[in-house]
């Protein structure tokens, strides 16, 4: 079961957010990104995200993202935190390796995906130091996010996701949304089998822009 709640707060002035240590994982995730997830340890969502993949404690606890990206289909991007030695990191790396994932090893993050394209983008990201936390708006809308599991969808790429995640009546919407907001951004919780989206939808001006 799926909750979601979205309010439209007003965008404050651009803040530092982005630059807390809660979400460094997200500075190698690249800028063009359609969505991205952060979440505090990977052991609550390895089942559904890499099937099979066996983790020791130290992975199991680290600090992972995982992004959508367009290259002619939505394509994931997953980064962890480096844990342990180099022995440890190499062995982690052949693990995903071994998954038919593509994958490097840079500034302190694993970084893994089925696309070569998407992984070389991220390594020349980590290289120039811009990332999505350097995209327009948002850093309004990770100011929004209080908790350490959270979900960002890039309004401007809804088009391309709404296909992928919504029945095709729904595809009216995308017009509306993509006026919405620069970003919508989600605290994630979950109690039992309930998934809980709490989120805000950041723009910039009036509210009453997006309804002309």
């Amino acid at each position: 079961f799926l909750y979601s709640d979205v309010e439209f707060p007003e965008a404050s002035k651009k803040s530092h957010v982005a630059a807390d240590d809660r979400h460094v994982i997200l500075s190698a995730v690249p800028s063009d990104a359609v969505l991205a997830a952060k979440f505090a340890d990977f052991r609550s969502v390895a089942p559904s995200l890499i099937d099979g993949l066996e983790l020791n404690d130290g992975y199991a606890k680290s600090r992972m993202a995982v992004s959508l990206h367009y290259s002619g289909k939505l394509l994931p991007l997953y980064v962890f935190e480096t844990k342990g030695d180099e022995t440890v990191v190499e062995e982690f790396a052949g693990q995903l390796g071994a998954k038919g994932l593509s994958v490097s090893v840079k500034d302190g993050f694993v970084l893994a995906s089925p696309s070569e394209t998407i992984l070389k983008s991220s390594v020349r990201h980590l290289e120039k130091k811009v990332s999505i936390l350097d995209a327009s708006g948002f850093d309004e809308a990770v100011a929004f996010v209080k908790g350490t599991n959270a979900l960002f969808v890039s309004n401007a790429h809804v088009g391309r996701l709404l296909p992928a995640v919504l029945n095709k009546s729904y595809a009216g919407s995308r017009d509306f949304l993509v006026r919405l907001s620069d970003w919508t951004a989600f605290d994630l919780s979950r109690s039992g089998e309930t998934l809980s989206l709490k989120g805000a939808s950041v723009y910039d001006g009036e509210a009453t822009d997006f309804m002309t």
